[in-house]
């Protein structure tokens, strides 16, 4: 039941901002449209260093850490995260990429995204899947909605801005009367908030930044080296067909909130062929989701969305990249319970960066389509190196299982 459930909620945040797309494609040229999708690039990154990977930390001290220790624990995590926003803010003074004020209303924004995260962790930990879906799809629905009207009212993409802003408050306001309603951070204990455990946690959430940054450089290279070889035009055709197969990465991504508890369960009772069936179970679904969703984009584009007639041959390119990401994805899961996590942010960052380096160097030799290739290729040799360890940590686990 909790996998339907997460399966809707991760479906519709991520469906809300297809169907956006959708509208707003026929409102905004094609180099807007490439233009908006730098600035997201902007977002993720700042919201990577703000909330300096929460998410991951709390799934793993929850499971690992008393209730006083794990909560004090958070709490200076989120201390840390403001710290981080005045640093931010401070250093954004002296660059003049985007308008200051855009880079306050976004570092704003990913402060409050931080908070949420740590709530929306805790709530998956506990596998309370309604209160997660609920507060998972608020600023998805809130954002996108405002954005579609301040668009139709010929306010430009610049308008986003301020919708992102808009819909992330209202989530954070939700949040907010969770965290008092539970009395998250008033427990009567002996933990102090200190200087120490401030630092402690902000070097527990720097082991994931290796990762944290190659999953978003892995994902913002492709648009950043298209913008700035072929121009923005380009970025709109590829990112539009990139947006039409997120579904294969929403499958992938519902399979992993999935698998977090249920990983930790079999774990502990020592059920290592189930831990091989499950993972087995979800690849091949994920599979056959990607082939669903090829057929679908083809449709989509011949039938409805012509302006884009031109990116329909990077459609099977994409879909097979992507298909090959979210299956090492999925594997990946089980490195985090064998001691693994900085095994798995170095391969991110070492393989991200030569990701960047072969398109570089692809899409100048072969034009968009050498980019496309040099994808399927890295994406290939991660699934390998990762299988391959996948298979050294099950052996590990049933050695010491025996």
């Amino acid at each position: 039941m909790n996998f339907l459930i997460f399966l809707v909620n991760e479906g519709l945040t991520k469906i809300i901002p297809f169907i956006t797309i959708l509208i707003v494609a026929n409102k905004i040229d094609v180099n807007s449209y490439g233009e908006l999708t730098l600035y997201y690039i902007i977002f993720e990154l700042l919201t990577i260093l703000i909330s300096n990977n929460i998410k991951a930390t709390t799934r793993i001290d929850f499971f690992k850490l008393s209730k006083s220790r794990y909560l004090i624990s958070k709490k200076a995590h989120i201390v840390n995260s403001i710290l981080l926003l005045f640093a931010i803010l401070i250093f954004s003074l002296f660059i003049d990429t985007i308008p200051w004020i855009y880079i306050l209303i976004l570092s704003v924004t990913s402060l409050m995204r931080s908070v949420s995260y740590f709530v929306l962790s805790d709530l998956q930990c506990k596998e309370n899947a309604k209160l997660y879906g609920l507060y998972n799809l608020l600023p998805i629905l809130f954002s996108n909605l405002f954005f579609i009207i301040f668009i139709y009212l010929g306010y430009g993409i610049e308008s986003w801005f301020y919708t992102m802003f808009a819909g992330t408050f209202i989530q954070f306001l939700f949040i907010l009367q969770y965290i008092y309603k539970n009395n998250y951070f008033s427990l009567d204990t002996n933990l102090k908030l200190s200087i120490p455990l401030i630092y402690t946690e902000f070097k527990n959430g720097v082991i994931f930044m290796p990762q944290a940054f190659g999953f978003w450089l892995g994902a913002a290279a492709d648009r950043l080296i298209i913008s700035e070889v072929l121009g923005t035009l380009y970025v709109g055709y590829y990112m539009f067909v990139f947006q039409l197969s997120t579904p294969i990465i929403i499958f992938s991504t519902v399979v992993n909130l999935y698998l977090t508890p249920k990983l930790n369960y079999y774990i502990k009772q020592h059920q290592s062929t189930q831990i091989k069936i499950i993972f087995f179970k979800f690849l091949l679904l994920t599979l056959i989701f990607s082939v669903l969703t090829f057929i679908v984009i083809q449709f989509v584009i011949n039938y409805y969305y012509h302006k884009y007639i031109e990116a329909l041959s990077y459609v099977p390119y994409i879909v097979i990249a992507l298909y090959i990401q979210a299956s090492y994805l999925i594997l990946m899961n089980l490195f985090y319970y064998v001691n693994k996590q900085k095994f798995v942010s170095i391969l991110i960052l070492i393989t991200s960066l030569i990701k960047v380096s072969s398109a570089y160097l692809a899409i100048n030799l072969y034009n968009i389509y050498g980019l496309l290739y040099s994808n399927i290729f890295i994406n290939s040799f991660i699934l390998i190196f990762v299988l391959v360890q996948f298979k050294k940590s099950l052996k590990l686990l049933e050695i010491h299982n025996a």
